[in-house]
């Protein structure tokens, strides 16, 4: 089902891009 796999990609990429920002990093990677 790809929107099943679109929702999962965009809370994934979501939570990445929160632990990144935690790093001082999540606006070079956003």
């Amino acid at each position: 089902n790809p929107e099943v796999i679109s929702c999962t990609s965009k809370k994934l990429r979501n939570i990445f891009i929160l632990t990144s920002s935690k790093k001082g990093q999540g606006l070079t990677l956003s």
